[in-house]
């Protein structure tokens, strides 16, 4: 059994990332395969302990969402530590050029001046975005070439800027001063957003957590709900669905928050 739940999760598994797509796409790749495996790997584990196909599998989904939940908190997470770290860099950038710097040592002064909350991915762009105009190349190289904008559009949209100032002459202060007045905007924007959103997250944790509390009621009446999802067939057929339906409401709710709050 547990080579026929291995091979269903291979099948599963994204295709293989071919030569010249961006090293994010291979993470992401990489990351969702680890979670199928490790939501397999459980199934299994809880198969060989109890001998049920249903409890195995609903332990499986169980796990994925876990895990999803997990992965979508950090991508979050770090979604908003590179916008603080951005908008702080932009400020430094602004202030370096308006007071007479050349660009060179306001990009260098800006990457020095990061908080260290700051993703290392963003730092990395950054520092290259540096590098590249010490040497005398176009800076915006570093962030319109090789960065993935569904990560932080942001940083794509600063070379952007940073191109239209290196090839149509546009004062790159004035350019940068904009974009962090924008990125503000956006931040306030989202911290008020999240906040009125906390509201549906808990009312969505509960509506998850509800069949736990009608099994728990159940069992004070005196059913023997446990026994009948447990004891495999038709009870294992309604545990199956209960829990994918449980954990797939709970991830499609997070969903709609996350694109509100965006």
């Amino acid at each position: 059994m547990l080579s026929f739940l291995l091979l269903a999760a291979a099948l599963l598994l994204p295709a293989p990332s071919i030569a010249g797509r961006l090293a994010s796409a291979t993470r992401q790749v990489q990351t969702s395969s680890v979670v199928i495996l490790g939501a397999v790997f459980c199934g299994s584990l809880v198969f060989y302990s109890v001998g049920r196909i249903s409890i195995a599998i609903a332990a499986a989904i169980i796990a994925w969402c876990v895990s999803w939940y997990a992965k979508d908190m950090v991508a979050a997470r770090t979604q908003r530590r590179g916008r603080e770290g951005l908008a702080a860099y932009l400020g430094v950038v602004t202030a370096d050029l308006r007071a007479g710097a050349t660009l060179t040592g306001a990009l260098a002064r800006g990457v020095d001046s990061l908080p260290a909350t700051t993703p290392r991915e963003v730092i990395t762009a950054l520092e290259s975005t540096a590098t590249l105009a010490a040497r005398g190349a176009p800076p915006h190289m570093a962030l319109t070439d090789a960065h993935d904008e569904a990560s932080l559009p942001e940083l794509t949209r600063l070379g952007h800027l940073l191109e239209l100032s290196t090839y149509h002459g546009i004062a790159v202060a004035s350019l940068l001063d904009q974009a962090q007045n924008r990125l503000d905007a956006s931040r306030r924007h989202q911290q008020s957003t999240s906040a009125s959103l906390q509201g549906p997250q808990a009312t969505a944790t509960v509506l998850a957590c509800l069949p736990i509390a009608g099994i728990a009621m159940g069992g004070a009446m005196g059913a023997n709900s446990l026994g009948f999802l447990f004891g495999g067939g038709l009870g294992g057929i309604l545990l199956v669905v209960g829990v994918a339906l449980a954990c797939g409401g709970f991830a499609w709710s997070r969903v709609i928050i996350r694109k509100v709050a965006a």
